[in-house]
């Protein structure tokens, strides 16, 4: 591994957007600290080989002739994958730079081919499409798809709450056991594979972090609400599966399974992505959202309190509404119209959780199209007299607060929201990277490391006692805080701090 190839390949990495630094990290499965520890994982021997065979032919034949010394023959154009995957660097001057390893690894094994002679897509292909919005579908989503998008929403968000309420109970947190997925898919009334997927969506969501987060997550509007969860279906889908789905190729039976959660949010319909589903795998979230919002019906906030502590929600219900009863009752029908049962252990629950029962007895009559049911009234006044106290509600591993108001400092806006859905680590780290680009100074470092490595003239524009002004120079040595060059004009040498050089161009 050379120190220049580690400069070049960081130097690429410094330029490539969000979208495209989550894809390389996925498709590589590597992830480091800053652009130099990155770049050096990125050189992996066995890693580079790997990735090779995720390029075309053409691009293959490419990236030969530039490490043969013939760069003039080879554009940008010719290597759309190969810059995705980080097979190939930067010169100071942006022009595409050779990675030693790429080259050996192309010249010396034998490519396996992964696109079946041209017939099909590969990965690399298919994730590029992604990123350039190119992909398309003219499938339209199923009749009536929103129906089954709401259940599937009202199960992720019920199998939520009901695991965070298990891990307080005994102090296990993100520990999800058979007993608990059984008890899961009793109370939801779903089957196992539908357990497992709606907890998967649901910790990519980040609604198994707190309580508090859950609640906040309900504040959205249901289409926001609809693309967090579908960016989290896709995202929790084994890449593999993904693949397949969007060549049109047969699944197993396994992978059938996986699919029912993408087939209820109207992402697919009979295992083909659909107009919206191409929509979300390009992250057109606003495009997206507003079709969704056409479709589903309007949110309300009443509800019928019957006899027998049922509440039924003849329609969609607004985040509070919703909240409110996911707090003091228990799910027993999710969908457009809801069902939930109010029972004094669920009531207990509310008040261990930090609500009041005055405060439940009035939200329920605020929303209640008619009068509580004298019985439940007699409830809450029998709970209240065996309660001396609110009881506090056990925190063991997390911050986690009853009420969602309090929220506002530590969560992120609606669109901040929506974001944390990017992939898990490989977001986390491309949010990192730009993090560090958006101070200017690591960028401007490391072109001036990698213009020393070079021996070439580059054009500083840096900070002077005048003003700016642009300063030709060949990069004689670096310090921590200081930069030696040689000015190419004057041909003398300066000594300038890091701080007045403001870029490199």
């Amino acid at each position: 591994m050379k120190h220049h190839d580690v400069l070049s390949l960081a130097l690429a990495l410094s330029r490539m957007s969000e979208a495209e630094l989550v894809t390389l990290f996925r498709l590589r499965s590597c992830e480091g600290g800053d652009y130099i520890e990155s770049a050096r994982l990125l050189l992996n021997k066995t890693n580079i080989v790997r990735s090779c065979t995720l390029i075309s032919d053409s691009e293959a034949e490419a990236l030969l002739r530039l490490g043969n010394g013939e760069a003039a023959t080879v554009t940008a154009a010719d290597l759309p994958l190969a810059r995705l995957l980080a097979l190939v660097g930067l010169t100071t001057d942006g022009d595409l730079a050779p990675l030693a390893d790429v080259t050996r690894a192309l010249a010396v094994k034998e490519r396996l081919a992964s696109s079946g002679g041209g017939a099909s897509k590969n990965i690399g292909e298919i994730m590029l499409e992604i990123i350039n919005g190119s992909l398309q579908s003219s499938v339209p989503p199923a009749p009536e798809w929103w129906n089954h998008a709401l259940t599937r929403a009202g199960v992720v968000v019920n199998a939520a709450h009901f695991l965070l309420h298990q891990w307080q109970n005994i102090h296990v947190p993100d520990r999800f056991t058979a007993q608990m997925r059984k008890e899961l898919a009793a109370q939801l009334r779903i089957g196992n594979d539908d357990v497992r997927q709606s907890v998967a969506i649901a910790k990519t969501v980040g609604l198994l972090d707190s309580e508090a987060r859950l609640f906040a997550y309900l504040e959205l509007d249901h289409a926001e609400r609809w693309f967090v969860l579908s960016r989290a279906a896709l995202a929790s889908m084994p890449l593999k599966t993904l693949v397949k789905l969007l060549r049109g190729e047969p699944t197993i039976e396994l992978e059938l399974a996986r699919l029912h959660s993408l087939e209820d949010l109207g992402i697919t319909a009979d295992g083909q992505f659909t107009e919206l589903g191409a929509l979300v795998l390009r992250g057109a979230r606003q495009e997206a959202v507003s079709q969704v919002a056409q479709c589903l019906p309007e949110a309300g906030e009443q509800f019928i309190v019957q006899p027998d502590f049922s509440v039924i929600a003849p329609s969609v219900l607004n985040g509070a509404a919703e909240t409110l009863l996911m707090r003091v009752g228990a799910p027993r029908q999710l969908g457009v119209a809801s069902v939930y049962e109010i029972t004094e252990q669920t009531l207990s629950r509310a008040v261990a959780n930090g609500l009041s029962l005055e405060k439940i007895r009035a939200e329920l009559a605020a929303r209640s199209t008619s009068e509580l049911p004298q019985a439940l009234e007699f409830t809450l006044t029998e709970l209240a007299d065996k309660l001396t106290s609110v009881v506090k509600p056990v925190r063991v591993t997390r911050s986690r607060s009853a009420e969602p108001e309090v929220l506002e400092d530590d969560l992120e806006t609606p669109v901040n929201f929506a974001d944390t859905l990017d992939y898990a680590r490989a977001a986390a780290h491309a949010s990192e990277l730009l993090r560090t680009r958006a101070s200017g100074s690591a960028v401007i470092q490391l072109r001036l490391q990698l213009a020393l490595a070079e021996q070439g003239v580059v054009t500083m524009r840096i900070k002077h006692s005048s003003g700016e002004r642009e300063l030709r120079a060949q990069v004689r040595g670096l310090a921590q805080n200081w930069v030696r060059a040689l000015n190419v004009s004057t041909d003398s040498e300066v000594t300038l701090p890091l701080a007045a050089v403001l870029e490199v161009l």
